[in-house]
C-alpha cells in the first residue's frame, strides 16, 4: 500500500506564497496541522458609521442625506465575487505584476463580500480580506457541493452527527484562523429526503458555532435544494426552503425571479415571520434571469420597492466583458485599465441612488486613494518601485460615493499606485460620508499637485451639532486672514512656521501614517490645518468634500492623500480658528 506523505496529500500552506481552496474533507479536518503563513498579515475589520440614504444627490456635499434608523434592521448588500473561477493573480500573498486586473472599490455601498469559486471550500484570499476589512466590509467564504463529486463530499459530512460536528468545528477554525466573517452554503446537488434532517442540523450547528467563536460570524444559505432533497431553485422564499432560512443569517434568492416571486416572499414573511432584510434577492450581472449589465439598476429598483436586501452576483462583468483589449496580459494593459475603470464607475453610478452609504467612523483617518495597483509605486511623492504591481492588501480607504467630479489617475501618485484627478466643480462634491467625533482639537492635512498656480483645491468638512444644526468648514489657499463666507460657513487658516512645527512634533509621537511637512515634494504640496470646537460643543464631522478650480481637465489638480487626526492637546497656537455656537445654522 502506498503511504501518502504530507507533502503529497496537502497543499503546502505552511510554506506557500499563494492562497488556495480546500478540496476535500480530509484537507479540512487536518487544516490545523498545516497552518497558513499569511494569517498574521490579515488586517482587522474597520468599523463604519451608520448608513445614510442620499438618493440622486449622493455626491452633492450640500445634500446632507438621511441617517437610516436601524432599530428594525435595514436592507443590506451582498456582493458575490465570481471572476472566471477566481484564485487568479489575487491569490499571491506578495502580489503580482498584473496591475490592470479586477479591483473592487465601491465598498461604502455594500455590507458583505463573498469570495466565490467552484472549488469545494473557497477560502478568501488575503488580498481580498484586507481590501474589504480596510473599508469596513465583512468577508464570506463559500462552501459549494455540486455534481457527483460534491454529492460524495456531502454524503461524508452527513454520515453521522459526530462527523458532521467535526466538519463544522474545522470550518469555524478556518474562518477564525484566516479572520474572515462567515460562509455562503451552496448545495447544488440533490439529496435523498432522509438526509435533509441531518443537513438542517449541519446548517444550524455551523451557524451557532460561527456566532460563538468568530467575531461577526454568520452563515448564508443559497436558494437551491428544497425540503424533499430535490435540486430545484425556487427564486423566492416559500415552504420549500424557509426552514433553511430560519436556521441561519440570511438566504440568497436565485436570480430568475419575477415580481410575483417577490410578492409571495413578502406574504410568507408576513404569515410565518422572518426578517425581510435577511432575504437577499439575487441579480446576476451577466444577465441570466433579469435585466442586468448596465441595466442592473432597473432590476435593483424592483427589489428596493419591497425593501429586500440584494445579492449582486458577478459584478466582475465590468472587467470580464471589456471589449477590444486583452484582459489577460500578465503585466497589464493601460487601455484595458482605463476601459475597466470607466465601465465599472458607470455601473456603480447607475446603482447608487438605490444603495445606502456607510463610511469610516474612527480617527485618525488616512487615505491615499490607492486602488491596490499601479504602473509603478510611489512613496511620499517619489517612485519607490518601477514595475507594474497588483496587491489589493495595499488598497486604501476608498471614496464613499461614486462621482463624475474626479477620475482615477495612474501616471502619478503620492502614496501607492494611483490618486484622484479632480475636474472643475461648480458645487462642493462629497468624497466621504463619515461620522467622526469632534469634541477635541483636529489637525487636517492633504497633499495635492497642480499644473498651474491658477489651479486650487479646497477640502470641506460638514459638522453636525447635537441638535442637528450644521456648520461647514473650508480648508484651502494660503491666506493669512479668515474669510467670513455665510452663516454656518467658516474658512480655516493653514498652519505654518512654529505652529506647524508644534503640530508635527505632536503627530510624530503617534503610531500612524503622517504626511510630510516640507513641501513641495516632487511637485506635490502639503497643507496642514488646525481647528478646535469651543468647550461644551458636541459635534460630529459627517462629510469630507472637495471644491476644485482647474483649467486642465486631464491633470490639472491631483489629490494625493488626506489625513485627519483628533485629540491633539490644546497648544497655544496663534489665532487658531474656534467653532462657536453661533457658527452652526439650522439645516
Amino acid at each position: 500500500m502506498h503511504h501518502f506523505s504530507n507533502r503529497e496529500y496537502f497543499p503546502e500552506y505552511r510554506f506557500s506564497y499563494e492562497c488556495r481552496p480546500l478540496q476535500s474533507n480530509y484537507e479540512l479536518l487536518n487544516f490545523h496541522r498545516f497552518p497558513i503563513v499569511w494569517k498574521n498579515l490579515v488586517v482587522p475589520l474597520e468599523p463604519r458609521c451608520r448608513a445614510r440614504k442620499f438618493g440622486d444627490n449622493f455626491d452633492n456635499l450640500n445634500h446632507k442625506g438621511e441617517v437610516v434608523d436601524i432599530s428594525g434592521g435595514r436592507a443590506e448588500v451582498l456582493v458575490c465575487h465570481d471572476l472566471a473561477g477566481n484564485y487568479r493573480d489575487d491569490r499571491f500573498i506578495a502580489g503580482s505584476r498584473k496591475w490592470d486586473d479586477y479591483r473592487f472599490y465601491h465598498w461604502a455601498g455594500i455590507d458583505y463580500f463573498c469570495y466565490f469559486s467552484h472549488q469545494y471550500i473557497t477560502v478568501p484570499t488575503l488580498s481580498w480580506i484586507n481590501a474589504a476589512h480596510k473599508n469596513g466590509v465583512k468577508v464570506l467564504g463559500t462552501i459549494i457541493v455540486e455534481s457527483s463529486s460534491g454529492r460524495a463530499r456531502l454524503d461524508e459530512i452527513l454520515q453521522s452527527e459526530s462527523y458532521m460536528h467535526s466538519i463544522v468545528e474545522s470550518l469555524v477554525f478556518v474562518a477564525k484562523s484566516c479572520q474572515f466573517e462567515g460562509w455562503l452554503l451552496n448545495v447544488e446537488c440533490p439529496l435523498s429526503e432522509n438526509q435533509i434532517p441531518m443537513l438542517k442540523g449541519f446548517v444550524d450547528y455551523l451557524t451557532v458555532r460561527m456566532h460563538q467563536d468568530v467575531p461577526n460570524g454568520m452563515v448564508f444559505w443559497y436558494d437551491s435544494i428544497i425540503e424533499t432533497g430535490d435540486l430545484r431553485w425556487q427564486n423566492e422564499l416559500n415552504d420549500n426552503n424557509k426552514s433553511f432560512f430560519d436556521l441561519c443569517d440570511g438566504i440568497l434568492i436565485n436570480y430568475a425571479w419575477t415580481e410575483k416571486h417577490l410578492e409571495r416572499t413578502v406574504n410568507i414573511l408576513n404569515e410565518q415571520g422572518g426578517n425581510i432584510h435577511k432575504v437577499f434577492v439575487g441579480i446576476d450581472v451577466f444577465g441570466r434571469g433579469q435585466l442586468a449589465k448596465f441595466d442592473s439598476h432597473i432590476t435593483l429598483s424592483k427589489i428596493k420597492k419591497y425593501d429586500f436586501s440584494v445579492g449582486i452576483f458577478a459584478p466582475g462583468w465590468t472587467f470580464e466583458a471589456t471589449r477590444g483589449v486583452n484582459i489577460s496580459e500578465p503585466t497589464g494593459n493601460e487601455i484595458c485599465n482605463s476601459r475597466f475603470i470607466e465601465r465599472n464607475d458607470l455601473f456603480w453610478q447607475l446603482l447608487w441612488k438605490y444603495l445606502l452609504t456607510a463610511g469610516p467612523t474612527l480617527l485618525p483617518f488616512y487615505t491615499s486613494f490607492c486602488l491596490g495597483s499601479g504602473k509603478q509605486q510611489f512613496r511620499d511623492g517619489f517612485v519607490s518601485y518601477f514595475r507594474p504591481w497588483l496587491n489589493l492588501s495595499d488598497q486604501s480607504w476608498q471614496p464613499s460615493v461614486p462621482s463624475k467630479s474626479y477620475s482615477r489617475f495612474f501616471n502619478d501618485s503620492f502614496n501607492g499606485g494611483s490618486c484622484l484627478s479632480l475636474l472643475p466643480t461648480a458645487e462642493p462634491t462629497r468624497l466621504f460620508a463619515v461620522d467622526f467625533a469632534c469634541q477635541n482639537d483636529i489637525i487636517l492635512a492633504y497633499s495635492f499637485k497642480r499644473s498651474s498656480q491658477n489651479d486650487d483645491v479646497q477640502l470641506m468638512l460638514n459638522l453636525r451639532s447635537e441638535n442637528s444644526n450644521y456648520c461647514q468648514l473650508f480648508f484651502g489657499g494660503e491666506e493669512n486672514v479668515y474669510k467670513y463666507l455665510a452663516p454656518g460657513q467658516i474658512w480655516c487658516r493653514s498652519l505654518k512656521y512654529m505652529d506647524l512645527k508644534k503640530a508635527i512634533i505632536h503627530l510624530s509621537t503617534k503610531e500612524e501614517r503622517m504626511l510630510p511637512s516640507i513641501t513641495p515634494i516632487n511637485g506635490w504640496e502639503v497643507r496642514y490645518y488646525y481647528f478646535r470646537c469651543e468647550q461644551g460643543i458636541s459635534a460630529k464631522i459627517t462629510d469630507i468634500g472637495i471644491l476644485s478650480q482647474t483649467t486642465d481637465d486631464y491633470d490639472g489638480i491631483l489629490l494625493g492623500a488626506i489625513h485627519i487626526h483628533e485629540g491633539v492637546p490644546l497648544y497655544r497656537f496663534a489665532d487658531i480658528q474656534m467653532v462657536t455656537n453661533w457658527d452652526f445654522v439650522a439645516d
